[in-house]
């Protein structure tokens, strides 16, 4: 089991095509403006931003294991068996937590500001990079 989940990644990796690898590689700087940018205009509008991360915490619960023990075989003679025995133990799991964190509203207006004199450069960029990946990748 741990062999197919450790190859998951690589099966799914050869599953996208090299035009889409390229044009995911030549729309990345697009996308990551267009994604600071909605990013940035969300908290303007909010008045904050949200930091995410994940948290660990315990839980009590009940585990399992297998144990050799020296007990009656079915056809009634002594020998080792494996049991499952229950003990207590802890558990640990995450939850995602989001914190409210103040923002420089000037500054990020002024990097929305900036983000859209980038973009149509960036865009064309892109759109160049689509066109040669297209031109290098024929269907």
């Amino acid at each position: 089991m741990k062999k197919l989940v450790l190859t998951f990644p690589l099966i799914l990796a050869a599953c996208v095509s090299p035009l889409n690898q390229c044009i995911r590689s030549a729309s990345a700087e697009y996308d990551a403006l267009v994604s600071e940018q909605q990013t940035l205009r969300q908290n303007v509008a909010r008045g904050y931003a949200i930091h995410t991360q994940s948290e660990p915490y315990q839980t009590a619960s009940t585990c399992t294991r297998e144990v050799q023990r020296i007990g009656r075989m079915p056809d009634g003679s002594s020998g080792q068996v494996t049991v499952e025995e229950s003990y207590p133990c802890t558990t640990t799991s995450y939850r995602t937590v989001e914190t409210p964190i103040a923002i420089d509203t000037q500054g990020s207006m002024d990097r929305i500001a900036e983000i859209e004199r980038q973009l149509p450069a960036a865009r064309a960029r892109r759109d160049v990079g689509v066109e040669q990946c297209r031109a290098a990748n024929p269907a």
